[in-house]
């Protein structure tokens, strides 16, 4: 329990430092696009300055583990390490990131499974660093199988 109000309270740092220096952004009324990225499904929100997007490999194209990824650009942090993705209801993952990218195979499985839970069930959520924040509402949830 400790752990998880020690995560929380990290993140509701970041939120208020993110809010403090006027870094914040929010995307109002997004439409998750979909399309189709070397044999798997690909689901954009955003805009060129403040995007998310991720791919799911449910089938296991390309063997015997995922090619799933999570992409994420922010529009002033241009190359985070570290994100948390917030629902309104307080869930979190926590998602280290290599030049704006996450392979689901360096994502731990639980944080991999939040992240989805996440972007399935709300239609509202933020994207926030230790510099920069963006929330996306969203017209409708995530509906892709991405395990």
């Amino acid at each position: 329990m400790r752990l998880s109000f020690s995560i929380l309270t990290a993140s509701t740092l970041m939120i208020g430092t993110a809010f403090a220096e006027g870094e914040t952004t929010v995307l109002e009324d997004q439409t998750w696009i979909e399309s189709m990225t070397r044999g798997m499904s690909t689901f954009t929100l955003g805009t060129a300055t403040a995007q998310l997007r991720i791919t799911c490999d449910p089938d296991r194209v390309f063997g015997d583990y995922s090619n799933g990824s999570l992409g994420v650009i922010m529009p002033h942090d241009k190359n985070p390490e570290r994100v948390v993705i917030l629902s309104a209801t307080g869930h979190q993952a926590i998602i280290e990131l290599t030049n704006g990218i996450a392979p689901q195979q360096a994502v731990a499985a639980g944080d991999w499974s939040k992240l989805v839970g996440i972007l399935s069930e709300n239609t509202q959520f933020a994207v926030v660093t230790s510099s920069d924040a963006v929330t996306f509402n969203v017209t409708e949830t995530l509906n892709a199988e991405c395990r």
